[in-house]
């Protein structure tokens, strides 16, 4: 990955799935729970899925490049309670 694109990428094998496009993580958040970036989150960017490897592009980068094995969630964007 060239220069900062390693500060805002994630990847998980876990997440590789021929069926899923660019847009399937779309404005989903990752929460990093492990290693020095533990309890910071970032927004996935648009089109920043990549399906062959589980890569995750994110919308700014982390202070430093995430650490291999590093654990993270992903949490979809809840919608507006209406009542």
């Amino acid at each position: 990955m060239a220069g900062s694109d390693a500060a805002k990428t994630l990847i998980d094998s876990a997440l590789t799935d021929s069926d899923k496009s660019t847009t399937s993580y779309d404005a989903w958040y990752a929460y990093v729970t492990t290693g020095a970036l533990a309890g910071l989150q970032r927004r996935v960017a648009k089109g920043g899925f990549t399906a062959g490897n589980g890569q995750l592009l994110l919308n700014r980068v982390f202070a430093s490049t995430p650490a291999s094995g590093v654990d993270f969630e992903l949490h979809a964007r809840l919608g507006a309670i209406t009542q």
